[in-house]
């Protein structure tokens, strides 16, 4: 059984502000769950009684889970034709930059290409720095 507050919840979650708010995003759909369980936190979970005996795993891996009716589901659902599932799933954060603003996965980057790269000769095409500006 769903409350109507779980109801306005999930449909609240069309919008971009509340999406943003609670750090979440809905997902309806079998494909689309079981692609989004294996890389996302699932918060919610709710899906009529024949789709959680068919997917037991993805049931284990939510949060919180809900058995539905089709009626509850399509009250519920964001699609004219509603799917047998929805789910909440967090957002992930991005990776704060380190403390000179950079991002520390840029920075590992640019270490291993220091360490795999050949050394650089300072004389490019057989002219020295100094000799390419005409002073």
């Amino acid at each position: 059984m769903i409350s109507k507050q779980k109801i306005k919840f999930l449909r609240s979650l069309e919008h971009k502000k509340y999406r943003d708010i609670h750090n979440s995003f809905l997902a309806e759909g079998d494909k689309t769950i079981s692609q989004l369980i294996n890389h996302f936190s699932c918060e919610y979970l709710a899906a009529t009684q024949p789709w959680l005996d068919a997917n037991p795993h993805i049931a284990a891996l939510a949060k919180e889970a809900d058995t539905l009716t089709p009626q509850q589901l399509s009250a519920a659902s964001l699609l004219k034709t509603p799917q047998n599932a929805i789910a909440v799933f967090k957002k992930k954060t991005a990776t704060p930059p380190n403390r000179k603003g950079r991002d520390p996965r840029l920075l590992e980057i640019q270490a291993l290409c220091r360490r795999y790269a050949p050394q650089a000769d300072p004389v490019i095409g057989g002219i020295s720095p100094a000799e390419s500006l005409d002073l």
